[in-house]
């Protein structure tokens, strides 16, 4: 069939799920991806003593979306794309997934359901249209086996990052905002202002040598026939997040308002990166032979630490994820 002009393939599960133990029970969740709008929960505890068709059934723990959940939260389902996760917080333990592409309401929410399938919060970036939210990076931060941020891209280019560490679902919130409105991280563009999609799970790991967050991810996304002949470029990133929630207005906006014009001449080769002055008001102080240190970038307490056409990262970043990594789920 593979081998017919005319063949289009046709879509089911196709989503790598996701397994933890939660209370002694092994617990398996995922999604449709291309399949679909919607994700399911199995029991997949002893599996091999399932023997009837009925046995089967009763693993079944539960279907997102279905026919009884509410009108609003089906409009804010897209293609599962996003991977979802199973974390435990101080509300409980609960899956985490973004909204996925192509939702009726086209924007980008974090949806977190419990462990019964119901919804307990809904995180709604105010991002569309033609939006929707990627596979989240959910991490704890100080090693108390309980999540607390979120960090997720969308289809705009925006990274965006939930703050989850109340016990309160209902007070979970994106974690900065710009006039009253959530605003993003930071926001990949790329030539032109052009829109750079963040389509893939970020990693998240402590800073090297200071406080906060080191947030890196690559931008493109290969969703339909369109993205086929698209030649637009993309970039990966670096984000320095201080992990300064105290002031919301400390959030970077589009890479274009704060970098050079990228060259072979501005990028940092990986072994000038232990002569950074991470303490300064600048990104980088002083040159390293013949590269210039980037600019400065301001007061803003999340500075951007590598983008280009040819990204290098720094030479910490293997060792880091073995030492370092945050505790991820």
């Amino acid at each position: 069939m593979l081998a017919d002009p005319g063949y289009s393939h046709k879509y089911y599960v196709d989503l790598t799920p996701f397994a933890k133990t939660v209370n002694g029970v092994d617990l398996l969740v995922g999604g449709l991806g291309k399949g679909g709008k919607g994700y399911y929960c199995l029991d997949v505890t002893d599996p091999f003593t399932i023997a009837t068709e009925a046995a089967l059934a009763a693993r079944v723990k539960w279907e997102f979306p279905k026919a009884t959940t509410d009108s609003d939260d089906v409009a804010d389902i897209g293609y599962s794309f996003s991977r979802p996760v199973i974390v435990n917080t101080k509300a409980g333990w609960v899956i985490i997934f973004g909204n996925g592409y192509n939702s009726p309401n086209e924007s980008a929410l974090l949806f977190a359901l419990a462990i019964d399938g119901s919804v307990l919060a809904k995180i709604d970036t105010d991002s569309g249209p033609s939006n929707g939210l990627s596979t989240p990076a959910v991490v704890d931060v100080n090693n108390d086996l309980l999540a607390d941020y979120v960090y997720a891209g969308d289809l705009l280019g925006n990274l965006w990052k939930f703050d989850i560490r109340s016990a309160s679902p209902g007070d979970w919130k994106v974690a900065h905002t710009s006039g009253g409105a959530p605003a993003p991280l930071f926001a990949a563009r790329g030539p032109g202002d052009s829109i750079q999609p963040i389509t893939t799970k970020p990693d998240v790991m402590f800073h090297c040598a200071r406080h906060g967050y080191i947030v890196v991810f690559g931008t493109g996304k290969y969703l339909g026939s369109s993205d086929f002949d698209d030649f637009s470029t993309q970039a990966l990133y670096g984000i320095w997040d201080y992990g300064d929630d105290t002031d919301s207005s400390e959030f970077l906006g589009p890479s274009t308002e704060r970098l050079p014009p990228i060259s072979p001449t501005n990028l940092i080769p990986s072994l000038c990166w232990n002569r950074l002055n991470w303490c300064g008001p600048r990104l980088a102080v002083g040159s390293c032979g013949s590269h210039p240190i980037i600019n400065q970038f301001g007061p803003l307490k999340r500075r951007l630490l590598r983008t280009g056409s040819y990204p290098i990262l720094p030479a910490w970043s293997s060792t880091m994820r073995d030492g370092t990594l945050i505790y991820p789920f």
